[in-house]
């Protein structure tokens, strides 16, 4: 047992900035350039308290839902379809007030602390659709500014993963090893090898789980062993092959792999 000690080096934590932002609209991610703010507002989650005999027992809870306002200088062209702006049979005469559709984003942010250390959130926002936004235009000036542009956005909470379902996802880096971030940005702002993609409840598993899994076998003539697993566990090297962020210990006449 000890004493609560306040203010310990590296334990004085606060988070900052909004960058990466990422739409994703049917199969297609582009980066969300010009962000300047994302302000998070659930929605709904009203405290009910429950009286008997004319005393408070207990509060309920109602469950909120997902929404926030995003500003930013532009935004993506691709973006415009999920305003209502709709391209109509002339290139570059456009429809306004059609039906919207939905789409997903992602942002990072970042927590540091008075040592100095620097890592990230990543948040992923599943289903969201954006309320008609308000555009003010207004006379030239001497000394004319950039305008930011807001909208209003809901997100349903419809991606569901064990046992929760929600419309936010939070990917915290301060949490896990180093080459799991590597993987999981890999799957959310795309590699050489893979299109960038809001991650599917499978996707999550994997990055998690799936991927890190090793088969050993003995071969017929028993004389050597076989390890495989994915691409993202093993990888080759010049001429050997590494076992991503695996021990191997000599126990003498075996070894250990953990």
């Amino acid at each position: 047992m000890s004493r609560i000690e306040w203010d310990r080096y590296s334990e004085k934590k606060f988070s900052y900035g909004v960058d990466r932002g990422v739409l994703y609209v049917g199969d297609t991610a582009v980066p969300w350039n010009g962000l300047i703010s994302i302000s998070e507002k659930s929605s709904g989650g009203e405290v009910s308290p429950v009286y008997y005999d004319g005393y408070v027992i207990r509060n309920l809870a109602q469950v909120s839902h997902y929404q926030a306002t995003l500003s930013a200088f532009f935004s993506p062209e691709e973006f415009d379809q999920c305003e209502g702006v709709i391209e109509s049979p002339y290139s570059g005469f456009y429809a306004t007030n059609q039906p919207r559709i939905p789409f997903g984003l992602s942002y990072r942010t970042s927590v540091s602390d008075d040592s100095g250390r620097v890592s990230h959130r990543i948040h992923l926002i599943y289903d969201a659709i954006v309320e008609p936004p308000t555009k003010d235009y207004t006379t030239l000036s001497s000394s004319p500014e950039a305008t930011a542009l807001t909208w209003d956005i809901k997100a349903s909470s419809s991606f569901a993963l064990g046992k929760q379902i929600s419309a936010q996802y939070i990917f915290d880096g301060t949490k896990v090893e180093p080459f799991i971030t590597e993987v999981f940005e890999d799957h959310v702002y795309g590699s050489d090898k893979t299109k960038p993609k809001l991650p599917t409840a499978s996707d999550i598993y994997n990055i998690f789980e799936g991927y890190w899994g090793l088969d050993v076998s003995l071969s017929a003539d028993q004389t050597y062993y076989t390890i495989s697993g994915s691409d993202v566990a093993v990888y080759q090297d010049g001429d050997s092959y590494v076992i991503r962020d695996y021990s191997v210990t000599d126990q003498h006449d075996y070894y250990v792999i953990e």
